[in-house]
């Protein structure tokens, strides 16, 4: 609970965000906090940083 991650099924509980995974898609919701405005939190640097990772290696 009160957790931020990255749920590639799409069934966890809770509020969440869709986005593309590619890095020019990252880099702009990054950028523009557009994460934080949909989730309604402030999303930390690092929670963002592993947000990436997660989704750069699910692309793998």
């Amino acid at each position: 609970e009160g957790k931020i991650f990255v749920d590639f099924s799409g069934k966890a509980n809770g509020r969440g965000a869709y986005f593309c995974g590619n890095a020019e898609c990252l880099k702009r919701i990054r950028k523009g906090k557009m994460l934080d405005r949909s989730l309604g939190v402030a999303v930390p640097d690092e929670v963002f940083t592993e947000i990436e990772e997660a989704v750069v290696a699910y692309g793998k």
